[in-house]
């Protein structure tokens, strides 16, 4: 009995060294978050190549090997088996902004309109929240098609969004903005490359920049549709109430 039990324990040995053995997962959370502490890991998994792992960081997708020391950024992962491509990276970014939809959402609805720049439709049919910058090309082509998208129904709510970090001169513009007197006249001031007058006040810029790591965006202008979905960057006004309609119904 005592030679039946020396044995079980010495074939339990290794599941149990399994056990301890930390997974590649973590290791690779591990190590990107200690190289890279302003990055924030939120999926580890297997790619679909052998030995490397697909790693989203806010809207980004990483590949990284099973070892955690070589890093590849900015690339995209095509599928070429069959006749047609497929972009495997398109792919998981699509699947983890679906995820990311109800949590958007949530946030959203707490969030105090009054702490928002909204242009009004006379005739609502839908509401967007667009994150913005005053120094963002398409932010201004966007705002100048705010009385087409008003026409349209589309009521827009603008939350702040300063590329460049909060105390940049970009955060001073949207400062200057949702402290003016007018906030809706200085934004279209703004996006016109008008100068405003510098203004200080209490601002929920932090606030709306906060939502920014959470929400996966990485540039503007971003469009968060009412259920969460997000557009990322600008399209035409006909073509973005295309979009609400597919989304919204």
């Amino acid at each position: 009995m005592k030679v039946l039990f020396a044995v079980l324990a010495f074939m339990a040995m290794p599941v149990m060294a399994n056990n301890l053995v930390e997974s590649p997962e973590n290791r690779i959370k591990k190590q990107i978050e200690t190289r890279f502490p302003d990055f924030k890991v939120d999926i580890v998994r297997p790619s679909a190549i052998r030995n490397v792992y697909e790693v989203a960081m806010g809207d980004e997708i990483v590949y990284v090997s099973a070892d955690g020391n070589h890093l590849i950024f900015g690339g995209t992962l095509l599928d070429i088996a069959k006749e047609k491509p497929v972009n495997l990276t398109q792919n998981t970014k699509q699947e983890l902004d679906a995820l990311r939809a109800p949590m958007r959402k949530a946030a959203l609805d707490k969030v105090n309109e009054n702490s928002m720049v909204s242009f009004k439709a006379p005739n609502q049919k839908y509401e967007i929240s667009v994150f913005t910058d005053i120094d963002c090309g398409y932010c201004r082509k966007l705002h100048g098609e705010m009385n087409q998208l008003n026409a349209l129904g589309i009521t827009v709510h603008y939350l702040a969004f300063p590329r460049a970090g909060l105390g940049s001169p970009s955060y001073d513009k949207l400062v200057n903005v949702w402290c003016a007197d007018d906030p809706k006249k200085a934004m279209t001031a703004a996006k016109a490359q008008k100068s405003i007058a510098n203004k200080t006040c209490k601002n929920p810029i932090g606030d709306h920049f906060n939502l920014v790591r959470d929400f996966g965006l990485s540039g503007t202008p971003a469009i968060i549709l009412p259920d969460g979905t997000l557009l990322p960057g600008y399209m035409p006004a006909e073509r973005l109430l295309e979009q609400i309609k597919q989304h919204m119904g």
